[in-house]
């Protein structure tokens, strides 16, 4: 019989690296004397059940229903008695099991619609609103069903939801009632929301932060965006920092801000206008960020470091230009904020969800047998964590760039074995470029299309539009890296061209 033996108790750092930890708090030995920030021990004693609608710390391992016993007392002792009326109220215990499931939306019946509008909706409900149980934030849109049926009169978020869902209609149908329809809804959208802005209590709800989010989907789908940046990113960003920490104890919150999350900082990094990246300083110091949000919190120290990259880059040019030799010297403290960096960005794979890392083990090639012909019932979990891996993945690159600009030969760097050496980091970088370019190649596979074997990409018979939508800067970024193979580069980029065609846009040459 083998015997598995004592279970790891080191900090994350340490049994990332799989070296040998002393357990000291706050900070261990090793991360100590190498100059590293000890980011904690694991919770083995830290349970919970599973609720879709809380955002909790998300690396405890959730107690499922089956796991309790069906005898008596534990059926007794899993409900409590409501005093006013003495029914009995179940808890988590006789939660039943919700399946792992893409669900189709539809539109909330309650609303009062036209027949006009029910159409669009329907058909936008249908291809990005990605309902699927414990993926991250339940979904895609996954609260939109439920806000817009309880805020929908609301005529900023009404008219915001009704554009993007004229316009998807739109780029199908190529309808000139729908595109008519489209602007229309926007310009209104756009009238509701600037009077909701007039004073700080209406500016912070919900239904406003949402629509403004909602139209900056519109500029998106559009294809009609004038500069790099999306015109409605500073009002998002603005809000954010308006809204605070506290806006994250209502309904909404966190949903609202994960998606502003996605909206802002993909879209301000992928533009190389880092500002807008950054996280206000509340939220960057938020107390028990999960998944999500600790995902928002590594890629504000992302932006802060190619903002700096980005500064030093114009000093260089500058210098050229005016004739100057240039004396841009090593900044060790750019170099310590890359390890630092690099550091989060193993914290934060070691410490998701295991159900995330299964979707990511399924999406793998010989993860599941045979060959697939349809998108999995969960691809917004590998979706999702593509999106976040860009992110490493253009860190990456920019710190390669970096290196490149104040020290040429960087052949001599990798020769260094010290691991006390500012240098470090650049050990393994090559690895991890390409861990992340894995990483969005399998997640195009998984929920998109693939290969044929005439090298033409085929798409899955129910590929839904928001999957192609979030995956366009991941899959724009490996086409063009210059780290990722052939093969990899010509999925991501006949990937690229479909997904512009479902927008309606025929140049896919930017």
């Amino acid at each position: 019989m083998v015997f598995p033996g004592r279970r790891s108790t080191g900090c994350y750092v340490c049994r990332e690296r799989k070296v040998k930890c002393d357990g000291a708090r706050p900070a261990c030995a090793r991360c100590t004397k190498f100059g590293r920030k000890c980011i904690g021990y694991p919770d083995s004693f830290k349970f919970r059940f599973y609720d879709s609608t809380s955002f909790q710390n998300e690396s405890s391992t959730p107690l499922r229903p089956e796991h309790v016993r069906a005898n008596p007392a534990t059926v007794q002792e899993g409900k409590r008695r409501d005093p006013s009326n003495g029914t009995a109220q179940t808890t988590g215990h006789d939660r039943p099991k919700v399946p792992s499931k893409l669900q189709s939306i539809s539109v909330p019946q309650c609303l009062s619609i036209t027949s006009w509008e029910s159409w669009p909706l329907s058909y936008f409900f249908h291809q990005h609103v990605l309902i699927v149980h414990r993926s991250p934030c339940g979904g895609h849109l996954a609260f939109l069903p439920e806000l817009y049926r309880e805020k929908g009169s609301e005529p900023c978020l009404k008219h915001a939801v009704l554009s993007v869902a004229y316009l998807a209609l739109f780029n199908s149908n190529r309808s000139r009632f729908l595109w008519t329809q489209a602007r229309n809804n926007y310009s209104t959208a756009l009238v509701a929301l600037a009077a909701s802005l007039n004073t700080p209590e209406s500016a912070a709800r919900d239904e406003v932060f949402a629509a403004s989010l909602f139209l900056s989907m519109f500029i998106d789908l559009s294809n009609e965006r004038k500069s790099s940046l999306n015109a409605h990113i500073p009002g998002i960003h603005a809000l954010m920092q308006l809204r605070g920490v506290a806006s994250l104890r209502g309904k909404y919150g966190r949903v609202l801000l994960a998606w502003a999350f996605m909206r802002s900082q993909i879209q301000a990094i992928a533009s190389n206008d880092f500002g807008y990246g950054c996280l206000p300083a509340p939220l960057s110091t938020m107390e028990n960020p999960d998944s999500v949000c600790r995902a928002g919190i590594v890629i504000s120290m992302i932006s802060k470091f190619c903002e700096s990259v980005k500064y030093l880059k114009e000093c260089m040019q500058f210098q050229a230009l005016s004739g100057y030799a240039s004396t841009t010297e090593p900044s060790y403290e750019l170099l310590e904020q890359a390890g630092s960096i690099m550091n989060h960005i193993d914290s934060w794979h070691a410490r998701l969800p295991r159900h995330w890392k299964a979707k990511l083990k399924d999406a793998t090639p010989g993860g599941l047998p045979g060959e697939r012909v349809s998108a999995s019932e969960d691809s917004w979990t590998t979706c999702f964590v593509a999106i976040i891996s860009a992110t490493h993945l253009f860190f990456y690159l920019q710190f390669l760039e970096y290196c490149e600009c104040v020290t040429p030969n960087l052949e001599a760097l990798k020769a260094l074995p010290d691991e006390n050496s500012v240098y470090y980091p650049l050990y393994g970088i090559g690895s991890r470029i390409q861990d992340s370019v894995n990483i969005v190649c399998l997640s195009v596979s998984y929920a998109l299309g693939s290969m044929n074997v005439h090298g033409d990409f085929e798409p899955f018979h129910d590929t839904k539009h928001g999957i192609g939508y979030n995956l366009l800067w991941p899959m724009s970024l490996v086409a063009n890296c210059q780290f990722s193979m052939t093969e990899q580069a010509r999925l991501c980029r006949r990937a690229l061209e479909y997904t512009w065609s479902t927008m309606g846009r025929v140049d896919n040459s930017s």
